[in-house]
């Protein structure tokens, strides 16, 4: 990200943000750096404007709150994506921008948005990378169906690893509508504040799979390391997960 700014128009509040996507149109290059796996990227950093009308600030920490003191290579300049949702009741929907620093957090909701042109040219990118992005969500609705969720607690997870899909393999999420009997999966991964409902003291769990963010770290099956970059590594997607997790 390049900037984010607010501006006032009469009563109308709006918020702008100034970012480059990066887009390669050949798939990055695997190589091996320092022992360590990790992606060769080619592309185009490509600038957008994006101008949010009638803002409503809710959330505005860290170096978000004047992003231009940050260093080029800032982490909170690195934008992995955005979230956005509308509740019943809700007058507008709200956003929330999602990064690599633990610190800065933007949290915002608005009337609507418009992609404007910024003038900045396309400029050639070429780096390495030693992580592997999560591929894009489809576009839509999530719909929430009462059933799954009495079963599972929230949405299980499919893992496709080559010519082999493992099916339940991980809950994540909706452990605040968590149903009184276990979720009917193979692990559970509670990062939230309140212990898992089928968890009865003195028992600290009742699957060696379960854990919670809170509790100690987590156990893992053998797993081998050369299949892909740094975050394929479920020791590192538990540290991101505790990077990540903030309660609102």
């Amino acid at each position: 990200m390049d900037d984010i700014r607010q501006e006032t128009l009469g009563e109308r509040h709006d918020l702008i943000i100034d970012f480059r996507e990066l887009h390669h149109p050949t798939p990055p290059e695997l190589v091996e750096q320092d022992g360590v796996l990790a992606e060769h990227v080619r592309g185009e950093a490509i600038p957008h404007r994006v101008q949010f009308l009638d803002v409503a600030i809710k959330f505005l920490e860290g170096e978000f709150t004047d992003l231009k003191t940050a260093s080029p290579d800032h982490p909170s300049r690195t934008l992995l994506g955005m979230l956005t949702w509308q509740l019943t009741g809700d007058v507008h929907p709200s956003y929330r921008l999602f990064n690599a620093s633990a610190d800065a957090d933007l949290w915002f909701s608005a009337k609507m948005y418009v992609a404007e042109e910024t003038g900045t040219p396309i400029e050639p990118v070429d780096f390495i990378r030693t992580h592997s992005p999560a591929p894009p969500l489809p576009e839509g609705l999530v719909s929430r169906s009462p059933t799954r969720y009495r079963r599972f607690g929230g949405d299980p997870v499919t893992i496709h690893v080559g010519q082999r899909t493992f099916h339940k393999r991980l809950l994540i999420g909706s452990l605040d509508e968590q149903p009184d009997q276990r979720p009917d999966v193979d692990a559970v991964l509670n990062l939230g504040e309140e212990s898992s409902k089928w968890v009865v003291p003195p028992a600290k769990t009742t699957s060696e799979c379960d854990r919670r963010a809170e509790k100690g770290c987590l156990l893992w099956q053998p797993y081998y390391s050369q299949v892909g970059a740094g975050t394929m590594n479920p020791a590192n997607a538990i540290r991101w997960a505790a990077c990540m997790v903030r309660v609102v």
